[in-house]
């Protein structure tokens, strides 16, 4: 893939909580976003690639 994608050019807004406790809180969004009509995205991490997947019963599942 080429550029890598992030929430602010996906068009995602990331929810914030309070200033106390943004520093401990990972970043959220949407799987909806992420997935799009295609229910699938692959992520590439240390030069694999990975599949996230949302099944048919709407879980999500991560595969090598």
């Amino acid at each position: 893939m080429g550029d890598s994608l992030m929430p602010e050019k996906a068009g995602a807004v990331l929810e914030q909580g309070s200033p106390s406790s943004v520093a401990t809180q990972a970043p959220r969004i949407k799987s909806e976003i992420l997935l799009s009509n295609l229910g699938r995205l692959e992520i590439e991490h240390e030069n694999e690639i990975y599949r996230l997947s949302r099944t048919k019963s709407g879980k999500l599942i991560l595969t090598k």
